[in-house]
This record gives structure tokens, sequence and C-alpha cells, in this order.
């Protein structure tokens, strides 16, 4: 059995008066609820399909087995007008034309009454309109030049165009960030809605130097979802397509920038539409709109050296020198490592005895000179400030005891960034202290 759809074209119009009337889907019923005097614009030739008159029904038969029904076509109002056809060659057919060719019987009005009432003359006169038709199977067999004559030019200066559609995108956001996992919604916006039988597409680029990693759901796949949640709306990876099921005029879309580790900021998303076209009538678009993601990910490395050696019978002193190097930290971030003495690898000099201050003494007291640094639980902490050295001190004690030479030996371990990634380039230094004593 056909699928039914009753359309009233009162509503839905698609430009004042002006119905668009489209051939419906194979093996589709579709009826058609019009206005006396409306005009119907038939995008197909009514003159190769079947019609019939059923009752008060004009009824086209298709040959793919659709079914258009035009309800109570054959009831005129109380001043004798019917619709109008506006035929797909442009020439316009007035329904009392049409139903005196088809019927051979003029339109009567029953008095004191509107048509298609329970008595009078239209009322008996719609009852015969079948009758009058059985045999007939195409409109072509009772010569449409007999009516195509008697119609009135086509009506171009009269008729209203339809009205062209322009498509833009916007967006919410011009940046977004990527430690705050930001949110920017874009929206494609039809400067009209759809009207009834149009068909709007536009096709959809995405370009930029982003990655899918850079969102938890990439546009083109938040777009596809968009359309799949919205009745007639349709989009298949790069045309995206309207029909006259579509309520409204604006379709939304959201990205969302995932965080990680990598310094690629920043970096832009660009969706642009073009292509547009439309059944009936025009269609325009050319437009973009683009968002960037912003990050503060930093990628440091850090090292340490030092004095290879110093005398104890001088009392000399070695300097120990923590560098970070590689990107700059952004305002708020910091980076860390921690520092310690290692007192396991060779002959250890004895801390605070041996040389002088004592090794975290003069790490603290080092760091307390310097605003961007600080220092607590043998973990340096660098600011966005810090200049990219951090040095500390250590005298050698002249003593008598007989030692031979001694090592101070400083390891970085525990690196870190608080966005972004850290590594070592050098992770250990040495200074020995020699001595002259026997």
């Amino acid at each position: 059995m056909a699928n039914e759809d009753t359309t009233n074209t009162q509503s839905e119009a698609t430009s004042g008066n002006i119905a668009v009337v489209m051939m419906p889907d194979a093996g589709q019923s579709k009826t058609i609820v019009a206005e006396a005097g409306q005009v119907l614009q038939l995008l197909f030739d009514v003159t190769e399909q079947t019609v019939i008159l059923s009752g008060d029904d004009l009824q086209v038969e298709f040959a793919n087995g659709a079914v258009l029904v035009f309800e109570d076509f054959g009831v005129p109002d109380s001043q004798g007008n019917v619709p109008i056809f506006l035929m797909a060659d442009g020439s316009v057919v007035p329904g009392d034309v049409l139903l005196l060719a088809l019927s051979g019987q003029p339109i009567e009005v029953a008095a004191g009454e509107p048509a298609g009432g329970d008595s009078g003359g239209a009322g008996e006169y719609n009852d015969d309109m079948g009758a009058s038709l059985t045999g007939i199977d195409k409109l072509g067999v009772q010569d449409p030049d007999a009516y195509l004559a008697a119609a009135e030019p086509p009506i171009e200066d009269e008729q209203t165009p339809l009205p062209g559609i322009s498509i833009g995108i916007s967006d919410t956001q011009t940046t977004i960030s990527e430690e705050g996992e930001e949110i920017d919604t874009f929206t494609i916006s039809l400067s009209d809605v759809v009207e009834l039988g149009n068909v709007i597409t536009v096709d959809v680029t995405f370009g930029g130097n982003t990655e899918d990693a850079d969102f938890y759901q990439t546009a083109q796949d938040a777009l596809q979802a968009a359309a799949d949640a919205t009745t007639g709306v349709s989009f298949d990876g790069t045309t995206l397509t309207y029909t006259d099921e579509f309520v409204g005029t604006d379709l939304d879309f959201s990205v969302q920038a995932m965080d990680d580790d990598l310094t690629d900021s920043p970096e832009t998303l660009t969706i642009s539409l073009s292509n547009a076209t439309a059944l009936n009538g025009n269609a325009t678009a050319s437009d973009s709109e683009d968002v960037t993601i912003t990050d503060v990910d930093a990628a440091v490395e850090f090292a340490i050296d030092s004095t290879p050696s110093i005398s104890e019978d001088g009392a000399e002193t070695a300097t120990f020198t923590v560098t970070m190097t590689g990107d700059s930290l952004a305002t708020g971030e910091t980076a860390w490592v921690a520092i310690d003495l290692n007192t396991s690898s060779g002959v250890a000099a004895t801390d605070g005895s041996d040389y002088s201050p004592a090794f975290t003494s003069a790490i603290t007291a080092a760091a307390a000179l310097d605003s961007s640094v600080d220092y607590s639980g043998g973990v340096l902490t660098f600011d966005h400030n810090f200049g990219g050295t951090f040095s500390f001190t250590v005298d050698a004690v002249d003593d008598s005891d007989v030692e031979g030479t001694e090592t101070i030996v400083a390891d970085l371990s525990g690196e870190g960034v608080s966005n972004g990634t850290a590594n070592f380039f050098n992770d250990t230094a040495t200074t020995e202290i020699t001595e002259l004593d026997a």
C-alpha cells in the first residue's frame, strides 16, 4: 500500500499564495489541500500523467505508482473560484477551465450557500465528476490544446519568485584553551526556512592545521552527529542536505579541545561553506569560520655541571650550575627538578666539614637571592620568570687531615613541568677536592 502524506498548502506555501507541488516518491500517496484561488506550481508535466476526478477530488496517478490527490479541488468558494495550476511549461490554467475541459460541465454555485453543500447545482455537479471521466487514461487524449488555448499567458510578472537562500556559518569563540578543554559551538544558518518541496545543499570543508587528536570529537564527526539527530538534514562527509522537513534555520555542532602535553600551539581549525544549490529558487554560500586552539605546554630539559676540581689547601670554590633549556614557560606555569647529594659515588667528601656551607644550605642561600626559584624539600621549582641558570657555591675547607682526593657529587631527578614535558641533558655533576697533606 502506498505511503500516505497530507499537506496543507495554506500553511506551507512557498511564496505568498503560490504552493510548489513536486511529484511524490515512488509508491507514495500524497494529498494536497489547497485554497480556492491558490496557485499550484507543478514541477512535473501533468499532461504525461493519468488524471481522474473522484468525487470532488482531482487525482493524478504516476507511472512510478505514486498518487497525488488535490482534495476538494472541484469545490469552488462562494465566488466560484477553485485553485489555479501553474504548469511546468510556465503556462497558467485556471481550475475552472481545467474542470470544464475534463467534465464538459461548467462550475455551478448554489444560491445562498457555498459550493459543495448537501443541495444545489454544485453538489450535484461534483457528484457526477468521477463518472464523466470514466475510461479516460491520459489528460492528453482530451486534447490539452482545448484548455491551454483558453489559459492565460504565463504570469511571470505577477508570480512572486521563490526567495533565494543564503547560507552562512558562525561560532561562539575565537580561541579555545587546550588546558581548559574549552568548547566552541559552530552554527550553520539558512537565511530562510526550507519551503515545501524544496531541497537545499551546501558543501562543508574542514581545514587548518589541527589534528583529529586535538579534539574529543572531530568537527566533521560532530557535524555528522548533529545532522543524524536532526529531522530533514543529512550529511555524507562533504555535502550537507536540507529538505522541507527541516524545522527552523540553524544547525549547531560543537568541538572540545583535548588537553595533551604536546607543544603544538597555536593550531587553527577552519570550516568553510561552498557550492550551495536549491531545487527551487537559488542558494548561495561563500563563508568560513575558524577557531584557534591555544595551550601553554612547554618542552624543557635540565642539566647540571660543576667546577671539575678545587684545592683544599687553597680553600678554592666549586660552583654548581643547574640549567633549564627549551621552551619558555607561560605565565603561571612552573617546572621543577629534585637535586640531591650523592654520597655513594667515589670517596665522598664530608658534607659541611670538607667543604662549607653544607650542600642544602648552599642551595637554600642561593635560591633566596632569586625570586624565580624556590627550594623546598630537596626540589628546585622555577616559575615563568626564570632566566635559565641557577648556581650555588661551596668552598673547600683546609685541614691537616690526610684524606686524599674526595668528591662532591650532585644528582638531578624527578624532573617535571606543569604543562608539557621535561627531560635531562645531563643529570650528574662531580667536583674533586684535592689536597697536599702528607
